[in-house]
């Protein structure tokens, strides 16, 4: 059974720990999306990728021309934004199963929040036919924090963005969080910058 993904843009603030620590290339993203037939002011993340694009959450509906959706399927998107202080140094890995980890997002231009787990070893599929798969951690993120970076503890690099939650929780009753780990990530833009052609 594979497990159903519970989207996690924010269309109401809840009061949670703020982040520690001011962390480069992660930005907010705000606008008005339409939700049984009212219309909601939704708050989500976003990671900048290079000086040009960023990528957030295909169910963030606030990027409404992507320049690149993720072609296996995946819920990611490329899209266009330009970034003057692009931290160049940010490393990215592929996760460690166990490894601590720190998940961060925004909550609309008002704060960040950082939540602190591990990478379980678990992988998920929604779809059995897929070729992407996610990785789950226990960081037991929040709303606003789709499409937000998620960090190695020990180092501090990016190993991928979080796109949701899954209806499971782990034995101590925390909700896990599902990420696009970074394989995945770094796939999706090889296949962008080939003409939109994946070659795996």
């Amino acid at each position: 059974m594979f497990k159903r993904l519970i989207a996690l843009v924010v269309l109401s603030l809840a009061m949670v720990g703020c982040a520690t620590q001011d962390y480069s290339n992660m930005g907010s993203l705000t606008g008005k999306v339409k939700q049984n037939g009212k219309v909601y002011e939704a708050n989500a993340s976003f990671i900048q990728w290079n000086e040009d694009y960023a990528i957030t959450a295909k169910h963030v509906t606030i990027v409404k021309n992507p320049d690149f959706i993720c072609s296996s399927g995946c819920d990611m998107v490329f899209f266009k934004h330009k970034a003057d202080n692009f931290n160049k140094q940010q490393k990215w890995r592929n996760a460690v199963f166990g490894e601590a980890i720190k998940a961060v997002g925004n909550i609309g231009n008002i704060f960040s929040v950082e939540r602190h787990g591990k990478v379980l070893k678990d992988v998920v599929k929604d779809n059995p036919k897929a070729e992407y798969f996610y990785l789950v951690n226990d960081a037991d993120t929040v709303s606003g924090m789709s499409g937000g970076p998620v960090y190695a503890a020990n180092d501090n690099a990016l190993i991928g963005m979080t796109i949701g939650v899954s209806q499971e929780a782990t034995a101590a009753g925390v909700k896990e969080s599902i990420f696009v780990p970074y394989e995945v990530i770094r796939a999706e833009w090889a296949c962008f910058q080939d003409n939109q052609r994946c070659k795996r």
